[in-house]
């Protein structure tokens, strides 16, 4: 749905349109998919296997690791995604749906936007990590002098704000019968 004037060319999504139920179906379900995945990865997982000490010692990972990081890079790239599409989407006033494109980023802005960019930030700390570990690594032929393991872990953790929106993304999703 395109809108006239001013707006003209901004694609503005309809909170109740089939698009936005179904990526609130996505969402959700990565948000389900995080709560058990990043507990796990955080407190079984070994910090050779999370920094991928495979990449600096065989020059490659192997399928079961490529798997697992363009797995997890897929669920922060919908977070980001979802920053995108919220954008976009028209949102309900006093029983009206606000279409202008204009107000639907201020309202979002000034809302969750916060929110999810701080629940967005792995993706963009996760590389630098890895970087700072494998170069570490290389140069001290330990991590114990790289980036504090504490600070390495609570960027998992920071995903978890997408719990945020767990409650309404279900009310918004598409019923799974």
């Amino acid at each position: 749905n395109k809108q006239g004037g001013e707006g003209r060319g901004r694609l503005v999504i309809h909170p109740h349109s089939y698009f936005k139920h179904y990526w609130d179906t996505v969402v959700t379900l990565t948000i389900v998919f995080m709560c058990f995945q990043t507990p796990v990865r955080v407190c079984f997982t070994p910090m050779s296997d999370m920094v991928h000490e495979g990449i600096s010692r065989f020059g490659g990972v192997d399928a079961l690791e490529a798997m697992t990081i363009g797995l997890l890079l897929w669920v922060e790239l919908i977070f980001v995604l979802d920053i995108l599409v919220y954008f976009h989407v028209g949102y309900s006033k006093l029983g009206v749906i606000v279409c202008d494109p204009n107000l639907i980023r201020s309202h979002y802005l000034w809302g969750a936007f916060v929110w999810d960019l701080l629940a967005a930030i792995p993706i963009l700390f996760y590389p630098v990590t890895v970087w700072d570990f494998a170069s570490c690594r290389h140069m001290t032929g330990s991590t114990d002098q790289c980036m504090p393991m504490w600070l390495y872990k609570l960027s998992f953790f920071i995903t978890l704000l997408q719990l945020l929106k767990l409650p309404s993304g279900v009310r918004r999703s598409v019923p799974i019968r």
